[in-house]
């Protein structure tokens, strides 16, 4: 992909997270931009405000007649590896001679551009990535950011700059993309097995992070989180964490009014009292990686005190909403058992007197089938768990797997499964003091009708 001659690029996946970001960068630096996804979607309804062309049948036919009278020589057909090769217009696109890459190239191809700052972790790596992009823009350094999550700071997954030569991405370690990556400074916040119908065992997720961390730019600085244990890195690694072992820490965590608060130890400099805009001990963990890679960008304290204060999050990310004074109602995009486990700890330490439901959707088959003890344990914190059924996303059903393996694990005063269309109902015989939906599927589709359903209590 050669930036400087693109004239016009097509989407197959636009809608997806990752996809859309890029999609929103090419188009803001001039390139004709259009593509497919299977359905409509609030991004993509964006997107086509902004002037980029979305179709939503995959026939050749379908192919913006724009981009097909483009030169070949100034075009390029990106794709998420989440679409089958089978794909009627990738097929065709292939058969026609035009370059075709994946999302993780066109990501890299960009990023050569500038010094680059790449997250990665099974979890974490999107709030680390939105907090530490806040940092930049609010220290005045300003960055690229092509986020996972869309940013409530700036509603967006797509930060940019007119002058700064930093960029903050996301790196994912879905199908290893994020060996296609060469950056300045890496931050790795979690390696846990997941993804295992990709990578079929943890040893080998853990050398695709061991493969990321070796792509990181010597000169620069590698962050991981405590606990994941070295990496193979020739140049500087740092451990951070919130025990007093890890290199850069954070200590005195405490809950005072709703708002996390910690001392910052990086170095030789003790930051008391920072104030974190988003609830969580795991969220410190985050915000001590971020802190860490702002000061080696020479980031000032009052800066980065400032911009963990004002930090509001990402969408789906312990999204909090307003349905009166009495009730609390939490969305988040967990569906990892440490996600869940993790989520439940900040609920609970939030309103540690209260009664908690969790809505709770499994995403896919295969990460059902091998967590299934793991998700058990993890809700078991809760007083009431309902169980939708599995989101298959981009897999056929598995034999014998449901959502009944999970609830076989779960040990809580109340459990059971719920149809999608029997929830609300349930809820309003049921009304709960603390309601908290998980789930990386279309539990997504709920959030707002349960929100309002609740303010109406």
């Amino acid at each position: 992909m050669n930036l400087q001659n693109l004239h016009s690029a097509y989407f197959i996946g636009i809608g997806g997270i990752g996809m859309s970001a890029i999609a929103r960068f090419l188009h803001h630096k001039g390139v004709a931009v259009s593509g497919f996804d299977r359905t409509p979607s609030a991004l993509c309804s964006e997107m086509i405000q902004s002037g980029i062309e979305i179709v939503y049948s995959d026939a050749q036919s379908a192919i913006p007649q724009g981009f097909l009278e483009t030169p070949l020589q100034n075009t390029v057909v990106i794709y998420t590896p989440a679409v089958p090769a089978s794909h009627p217009q990738l097929q065709w696109l292939h058969s026609a001679g035009y370059q075709v890459i994946k999302r993780a190239a066109a990501l890299a191809t960009i990023t050569t551009a500038y010094r680059t700052i790449a997250v990665a972790g099974t979890h974490g790596k999107t709030t680390t990535s939105a907090m530490l992009a806040h940092i930049l823009i609010h220290s005045g350094l300003g960055c690229q950011a092509f986020l996972g999550g869309v940013s409530t700071n700036y509603q967006s997954n797509l930060i940019t700059h007119p002058t700064s030569d930093l960029a903050v991405v996301e790196a994912d370690e879905f199908d290893r993309s994020f060996h296609a990556l060469s950056p300045r400074w890496g931050i790795i916040t979690s390696v846990e097995a997941d993804h295992l119908d990709i990578y079929g065992h943890a040893d080998q997720l853990r050398e695709a992070f061991e493969g990321f961390a070796q792509r990181i730019n010597p000169e620069g600085l590698l962050l991981y989180r405590e606990g994941i244990g070295d990496m193979p890195f020739e140049g500087e690694a740092l451990s951070y964490g919130l025990s007093d072992s890890a290199d850069i820490k954070g200590r005195e965590v405490h809950v005072e009014n709703g708002t996390f608060v910690f001392d910052l130890h990086i170095n030789n400099e003790h930051f008391q009292g920072l104030e974190l805009g988003l609830p969580g001990r795991h969220n410190v963990e985050n915000a001590v990686a971020a802190a860490g890679i702002a000061r080696e960008l020479q980031v000032s304290e009052d800066a980065i005190r400032g911009a963990l204060s004002s930090f509001k999050g990402v969408k789906r990310r312990f999204e909090r909403y307003d349905v009166g004074p009495n009730r609390v109602f939490i969305d988040d995009y967990a569906h990892h058992p440490t996600e869940v486990r993790a989520c439940g700890q900040a609920v609970k330490e939030l309103y540690p007197e209260r009664e908690i439901t969790v809505v709770f959707q499994p995403h896919l088959y295969s990460r059902t089938r091998d967590f299934a003890a793991e998700f058990g344990a993890a809700l078991s914190q809760f007083h009431r768990v309902i169980l939708l059924d599995i989101y298959p996303a981009r897999e056929e059903a598995i034999p014998g797997v449901s959502s009944e393996m999970i609830l076989a694990h779960v040990d809580a005063p109340s459990k059971e499964i719920l149809q999608r269309d029997a929830l609300l109902e349930d809820l309003r015989n049921t009304p709960p003091d603390v309601l908290l939906t998980l789930g990386a599927g279309d539990i997504d589709l709920l959030v707002e009708p349960i929100a309002q359903f609740i303010k109406a209590l």
